[in-house]
Formats: C-alpha cells, sequence, structure tokens
C-alpha cells in the first residue's frame, strides 16, 4: 500500500484534471496503490466549502467492495475560494 502523502498527491493530480465547474457534482471511485477511492463534490459532502472543494474517503483496497467500513483516510482537497 502507497504511503498517505503519495495517495494524497494522487489524489491532488486527479482533481486538478477536473474542471472547476465540474467539481460541484463529482462523485467518482478511482482503485490506486491498494486504495479504494472515492472523491465527491460539494452536491454530496457537507464538508466541501466551495462548489470547486472535493471531499475524499480512502479504504483499503478489498475484494468485496460491500465491507469497505470506514474510511482510513479523508480529507478535503481545497479549490478555488470565491
Amino acid at each position: 500500500m502507497r504511503s498517505k502523502e503519495e495517495l494524497m498527491a494522487f489524489c491532488e493530480g486527479f482533481v486538478h484534471d477536473i474542471p472547476t465547474e465540474d467539481r460541484v457534482g463529482l462523485d467518482d471511485w478511482v482503485t490506486w496503490g491498494g486504495y479504494y477511492i472515492n472523491l465527491f463534490g460539494a452536491n454530496l459532502s457537507t464538508n466541501a466549502k466551495t462548489d470547486s472543494d472535493v471531499w475524499v474517503d480512502a479504504y483499503e483496497d478489498k475484494e468485496d467492495m460491500n465491507k469497505l467500513g470506514e474510511p482510513i483516510h479523508a480529507w478535503l482537497i481545497e479549490g478555488e475560494s470565491k
């Protein structure tokens, strides 16, 4: 499994490639580096402060995705402030 720092850098790059105006409705699941990652925008996250913020929940990548449990890492990727 990759480090949390590598995970955060990957997610920052992933979000950076999404146009700012499209982030509000984001709801993507990605597997990377031993993680199963959910990235979601302000329409789905109470943690987002602006429409360009993206919340990340990262889980250990498991064969049975119905047993994910609580995320092992969670954080906000801040977009541009208004």
